[in-house]
């Protein structure tokens, strides 16, 4: 475009942001910007030679200006989050921000029954609408997309209509801004504030709220740390009543092991399952949890989750139709090269059962494990034990045995008294 084929009006810059221009006097203005050298050729274009750069519409520019955002505008202000969109704070940083119309708050205010605007913003953190960085629309991808907000996730998906963010449509092209854009939102986005438990007493998971009432566990899982949990259903704690030996629900809920079985059903920190890779991940109960795939669903000890992503604002729960148990003590030392012959003399004495997951109550041991060369030793030491077999065969083999097991889960430290 020449000087001359200037008119007074907007023109489209290619960020996508408007440039003003008054053509209307002796002089062309660009967002009263005066051009003092104009029409210089080149063999792909024209120059006008400015004395100032320009600067595009800030995020915050861009919505001040908007009727439609007035509500948005009040609240990031309200929240002191203005500042940060602009030009004079951003040091270069870019923003994208998903902000709700003036109707969508009005909608919002009406249907909760929320006094006004004030105490609107009074109950939301807006830092759940801001992503760092510019986010297009060919940049998004289905999964959790981290926002400003200290632990809350928005959640892009797409579904045939179109890409959603928490569920809610991006019907309309981004309004763009020098540091950053804007999508215009029908609603305003709610992170959620419930925790594990009450998240999971919601989701009607009632006899694993239960559990871990029982075993002394709600209040972390209620906390600021953030966990992944496997919740087992009602069906799967019904199904574990006879699994586990027991006589109903209430012998469930009073093992001794109970706090042990739930603990290898949390993971610490927050995974959603598209973040579970095949591979072991630990469990806060000290054994490993296996991660398979399989036609592109996620298995969990082989185990399919039948219900994933269930947010919580500390975490996220993942349910699953079995409840897990973690390695026993019989499990632990089969799976060990060195207790070969611990294992076996466990079995001659008829003590397997005792340290497996087979008994009501879910007794808990601390076995002082002697491991093969001990056995050898012993064996070499005692002129009367001819060889293993004999070791094995011994009448006192039992009572040798049970000399190693402790009742309880004892800990080193606890013994360092």
């Amino acid at each position: 475009m020449m000087a001359d084929d200037f008119v007074t009006g907007e023109i489209m810059s290619e960020l996508g942001a408007n440039i003003v221009v008054k053509a209307d006097g002796p002089e062309v203005l660009v967002n009263t910007v005066e051009i003092f050298d104009a029409d210089t050729r080149a063999s792909n274009g024209i120059v006008h030679t400015l004395g100032e750069v320009m600067l595009p519409p800030s995020v915050m520019d861009v919505l001040s200006s908007r009727e439609a955002f007035a509500a948005m505008a009040t609240a990031l202000a309200a929240a002191n989050l203005t500042e940060m969109f602009e030009w004079a704070n951003t040091g270069g940083s870019m923003f994208t921000l998903f902000a709700p119309t003036d109707l969508a708050f009005e909608t919002l205010i009406e249907n909760d029954n929320i006094p006004d605007l004030e105490a609107l913003v009074a109950m939301v953190n807006f830092e759940y609408h801001v992503v760092q960085g510019k986010v297009m629309v060919e940049d998004l991808e289905p999964g959790e997309l981290d926002t400003m907000h200290p632990t809350a996730t928005l959640t892009v998906a797409f579904p045939e209509s179109g890409v959603t963010v928490n569920g809610q449509a991006l019907g309309y092209a981004p309004i763009m801004a020098g540091n950053g854009l804007i999508y215009r939102m029908d609603a305003v986005l709610m992170p959620v504030t419930m925790t594990i438990g009450d998240v999971a007493a919601e989701a009607g998971l009632t006899h694993f709220v239960s559990a871990l009432e029982a075993a002394g566990m709600i209040d972390v899982l209620n906390g600021t740390d953030q966990y992944t949990v496997f919740a087992p259903s009602n069906g799967a704690f019904d199904a574990a009543v006879t699994a586990f030996g027991e006589d109903d629900l209430a012998g469930v809920l009073a093992r001794a092991d109970l706090a042990e079985i739930l603990k290898y059903h949390v993971v610490s920190g927050r995974m959603m399952a598209d973040d579970l890779v095949v591979g072991d991940v630990m469990s806060e109960q000290g054994a490993s949890i296996e991660v398979k795939m399989d036609a592109g669903e996620v298995l969990v000890n082989n185990r399919e989750i039948f219900d994933a992503d269930t947010k919580a604002a500390n975490g996220v729960i993942h349910t699953l139709g079995e409840v897990m148990l973690p390695p026993s003590v019989s499990d632990v030392l089969g799976d060990s090269d060195r207790f070969t012959s611990l294992v076996t003399a466990l079995m001659a004495a008829n003590l397997t059962e005792m340290l497996g997951w087979g008994k009501k109550g879910g007794a808990m041991y601390t076995v002082f494990a002697p491991t093969n060369a001990a056995f050898d030793t012993l064996i070499d030491a005692d002129d009367e034990i001819a060889d293993m077999e004999a070791l094995f065969a011994m009448p006192g083999l039992a009572e040798i045995l049970k000399y190693h097991v402790v009742p309880g889960k004892v800990m080193v430290t606890d013994l360092m008294v």
